[in-house]
């Protein structure tokens, strides 16, 4: 079943935040989907209710074969979202600095080199307890990015996931971008980042413009 393309002809779509209007652009190859009662639901059961979620992006492909299955795949997703006690609360860019400190101490920090030969080793197998914090960096002025390396595992399914999380200053108003990735190898992690930070460039100038 093909859902119709809710966002995905218009170069910008809007949702409200408190007191601000978030411009979320259109993406190539991907969907704005949030909107879609079916998605919204899906994407609601693994988020939790302190937060208010403003966007979601799939792949077209994910988001065209979203009903094929019970457990959709999605692979290369985007969410956007901010907790709900941020509303209305003023940001800077320095803020954002100080809260760098604050989330380095929720990853374990770990020496990448060695954790991608147990990779090797033992595959799936590997126990991670905590997400890894592979790296941090500033794509530009208002945005900071964590890259870090996680297992994801149910009673029937084990893989690894890479995510990049950006912290970002959206019109004065604390944003958070998340953008997950399967772990496929080292390649992967480059190839998060360059997709990531060209999301991060597209947000940012949208809410510029507008």
């Amino acid at each position: 079943m093909k859902f119709p393309l809710y966002s995905s002809n218009k170069s910008i779509d809007i949702k409200t935040f408190g007191d601000i209007e978030v411009c979320l652009p259109n993406v190539q190859g991907m969907v704005e989907c949030y909107e879609n009662e079916d998605i919204k639901s899906y994407v609601s059961n693994f988020d939790f209710e302190v937060n208010q979620i403003i966007g979601f992006y799939l792949t077209q492909n994910d988001y065209d074969n979203f009903n094929s299955s019970d457990k959709p795949k999605m692979d290369g997703y985007l969410k956007i979202y901010s907790p709900k006690k941020m509303k209305n609360q003023e940001i800077n860019n320095s803020n954002l600095d100080e809260m760098v400190q604050i989330f380095k101490k929720n990853f374990l920090e770990s020496n990448w080199d060695k954790i991608s030969e147990k990779i090797e080793e033992l595959g799936t197998n590997l126990r991670i307890d905590s997400p890894i914090l592979m790296e941090n960096y500033k794509p530009n002025e208002t945005t900071r990015t964590f890259i870090t390396f996680n297992k994801i595992a149910s009673e029937t399914y084990e893989d690894f996931q890479i995510s990049a999380l950006n912290l970002m200053n959206i019109k004065n108003r604390l944003i958070w971008v998340v953008y997950y990735k399967s772990y496929t190898g080292p390649e992967s992690i480059q190839d998060l980042k360059r997709k990531n930070d060209y999301l991060i460039g597209k947000i940012a100038m949208s809410n510029l413009e507008n």
